[in-house]
């Protein structure tokens, strides 16, 4: 619990937070411990056996990185 709000189950904690306070003092207990920051989400289909999709996806997140 962290400022009276139970985490989910499963939550990764540095989402669950009620507000970007708690998740910067998050951050700072992880960083004292030691733990490194959870991985970055990415899409399935960046992964995809499918060569089609996997194509598709990358120019996605090209464009999306391009436009911010």
């Amino acid at each position: 619990m962290h400022c009276g709000k139970p985490l989910p189950e499963g939550a990764r904690r540095d989402r669950a937070y009620c507000d970007n306070k708690c998740r910067g003092l998050g951050s700072n207990y992880r960083r004292k411990a030691g733990v490194p920051p959870p991985p970055r989400w990415q899409h399935p289909a960046l992964t995809s056996d499918n060569p089609a999709l996997r194509s598709a996806a990358a120019h996605a997140k090209q464009l999306g990185e391009t436009n911010g």
